[in-house]
């Protein structure tokens, strides 16, 4: 009993009411996509920059004017509800650009995306940067779909 009201409580959408998928899945034929974890990639992002990636996340997504919209998956919901820094920054092609708003959709939710990813940069000492979270490396995405276990 416990387990099927643990299993309702997990549902996010009713099974009728699909969720938007932006990009058309972002895999060509042949290409080799590695499966990562949000915590390989914030340990260790120079082991998979430029590499092509999927990887599971909570979704972000937060529409303002102009460029100000921010794009990006965090590790968890707590690392969302407090704005920690175990997150990846997801920025849109512009052939996605249109097709945005569909990502407030999948706010709160978890969600597979895949891309090619860009490793963060070291910041040398003494320098200040004017960034949120200014270690954080960037997912080049292709598709971003909602995830469901």
């Amino acid at each position: 009993m416990a387990c099927a009201f643990v299993l309702a409580a997990c549902a996010s959408t009713p099974a009728d009411t699909p969720l938007p998928a932006v990009g058309g899945g972002g895999v060509s034929q042949g290409e080799d996509v590695l499966d990562v974890t949000m915590y390989q990639l914030i340990a260790t992002p120079e082991r998979y920059d430029g590499k092509t990636i999927s990887v599971i996340g909570l979704g972000y997504f937060e529409l303002a004017f102009g460029n100000e919209n921010r794009w990006a998956l965090y590790a968890t919901r707590d690392d969302q509800d407090h704005s920690t820094c175990a997150l990846v920054d997801i920025e849109l092609p512009d052939a996605l650009t249109p097709e945005a708003p569909k990502l407030r959709a999948l706010m709160g939710k978890y969600v597979l995306a895949i891309g090619t990813f860009e490793a963060a940069q070291p910041i040398p000492p003494g320098v200040v940067v004017m960034k949120t979270c200014p270690g954080a490396s960037t997912l080049h995405a292709r598709y971003i779909g909602h995830w469901e276990f």
